[in-house]
């Protein structure tokens, strides 16, 4: 496909969206209220380069699924995070769900 000033970027992410690694662990960070996420965004992306300008950001595998171990409150904590992270580099998270199926264009 050729590339114009019309043709939108998207990313496709696949996975739980569960970071446990020791700096960003979103099982223990404190993401209840806007201010503790806004610190968590800024501890889970020191010394990252993230431009998401104008692009859009699907998530699939993440969120609720009837699997999981963790309550539907923290799922819930761990949703707004990614969007307010995506939100804060430029871009705009579009689809955020445990399964994804989707129409291929």
């Amino acid at each position: 496909q050729q590339m114009t000033a019309d043709t939108e970027f998207r990313v496709v992410l696949l996975g739980d969206a569960i970071s446990t690694t020791e700096s960003c662990n979103l099982l223990l960070i404190d993401l209840s209220t806007p201010a503790a996420r806004s610190t968590a965004i800024d501890t889970c992306t020191r010394g990252l380069l993230i431009d998401l300008h104008d692009v859009a950001v699907v998530m699939g595998g993440a969120g609720v699924d009837p699997d999981d171990a963790l309550s539907p409150e923290r799922a819930g904590q761990i949703e707004l995070f990614y969007r307010e992270l995506i939100e804060r580099f430029g871009g705009e998270l579009r689809v955020y769900a445990a399964e994804l199926v989707t129409e291929v264009e």
